[in-house]
């Protein structure tokens, strides 16, 4: 029987159990340190999980029932109240507490956040590794179909889909998560190509490994940097896209809570009641700066010989 050729690996990669692993050496713990001294990017981690923990946590937190509306205390009727012991951040037009509305308003933000950037670079990696692992027509066909979907502004095409279907949590998280694929897929195509060439993948093919295998338990786990720092990046566009849908009218449908529809709806009283309009304006730009201190941190952790 013939012996299995002996694999040398490139540098940083460890292999063991001959070619039942392949992953990158275990640098975290340096990653790790070199995150904590990141005072920025601690402050944005420490934002994110509260966040995480508010949203799952909502129906403990909210001091209200987010759709119920609170009668004003001198006429009776359910209207707005500036911020009060009662309320800490008023009530809006319809007399609904602000800050449960808020708490709520979290969960709906975060869940787009994250499963449409998961839906999107689940599509995107995939379709970068095949690509640059099987080039020739593949990678071409790939590619220019890659083009056309970069060619549409993003935000429009989104715009345009929805309001074509009806409008719900699902349907948002489904189009950005279908249309915007095409930019992670050139940066996994990209990482594929500096990787596919290695001695240790080559050794996989003259073993007989699969494809499926080669790409996604050898080639995949050793560009997983760029891929997670995305990731934390675009949760953040996705947030900020969700928001915008909701301003227009193209969010959640109603009562559900919606940072976006809050600031929509807040925006013709900003006169009179500013703080409709600036506290749920405020809960997006803290998400979304949080989110981008992280992908930073990240980063600079898992690049730290790149400038940018």
């Amino acid at each position: 029987m013939r012996p299995e050729p002996e694999l040398i690996p490139s540098p940083g990669i460890v292999l063991s159990e001959g070619l039942e692993t392949a992953r990158p050496s275990s640098h975290l713990g340096d990653a790790a340190r070199r995150f904590v001294r990141n005072p920025w990017a601690v402050a944005g981690l420490v934002v994110v999980l509260a966040l995480v923990a508010m949203a799952i946590l909502a129906p403990e937190l909210a001091p209200k029932n987010p759709d119920f509306s609170y009668p004003n205390a001198v006429n009776n009727l359910g209207q707005a109240v500036g911020p009060s012991r009662g309320f800490p951040l008023g009530t809006d037009e319809l007399g609904r507490d602000v800050l449960s509305r808020i708490i709520w308003g979290a969960r709906v933000s975060l869940e787009v956040g994250f499963l449409a950037t998961f839906l999107a670079m689940f599509i995107g990696v995939c379709l970068g590794v095949v690509a640059a692992y099987f080039s020739g027509w593949v990678d071409q066909v790939i590619m220019r179909f890659t083009d056309i979907m970069l060619a549409f502004p993003f935000l429009l095409f989104v715009i345009v889909v929805v309001s074509v279907l009806r409008p719900s949590v699902a349907i948002i998280i489904a189009v950005i998560g279908f249309l915007g694929w095409a930019p992670i897929c050139r940066i996994a195509r990209g990482q594929a190509l500096s990787t596919v060439r290695n001695e240790y993948i080559e050794g996989a093919r003259a073993v007989g490994a699969s494809h499926g295998r080669i790409m996604f338990r050898y080639l995949l786990p050793n560009m997983l940097a760029p891929i997670i720092v995305y990731g934390f990046l675009q949760v953040s566009v996705n947030i900020l896209t969700e928001a915008a849908l909701a301003f227009l009218g193209l969010g959640a449908p109603p009562p559900t809570p919606d940072w976006g529809s809050m600031v929509s709806e807040g925006q013709t009283y900003m006169q009179t009641m500013p703080w409709l309009f600036f506290y749920p304006g405020l809960a997006i730009t803290l998400t979304v700066v949080a989110f981008n201190l992280v992908g930073d941190g990240l980063n600079e952790a898992l690049n730290p010989r790149k400038n940018y």
